[in-house]
């Protein structure tokens, strides 16, 4: 991501512990338009930062073939 480095140390045991989000991550990060992705503390979130011409309803049902339905997507925006 331009010289920036996202790191998470508690990503580790959680993926152990819960393969899903290891998956998860590993395919957001394949994804078209996904610059990166990252667990938020010890795994509660995984959220994924996305190029402006990222699609998102394409991203969220490639996020439920993953996951299935259970799922909370929300977008954000940064302004800078």
């Amino acid at each position: 991501m331009d010289g920036i480095e996202l790191v998470n140390d508690l990503e580790r045991p959680v993926f152990e512990k819960h393969y899903v989000l290891a998956l998860l991550k590993q395919q957001l990060r394949t994804h078209h338009g996904v610059r990166a992705a990252l667990t938020s503390g010890s795994g509660s979130t995984v959220f994924a930062v996305l190029e402006e011409t990222a699609e998102l309803d394409v991203l969220s049902e490639f996020i439920q073939q993953i996951v299935g339905n259970q799922v909370w997507l929300q977008e954000t925006r940064l302004v800078c």
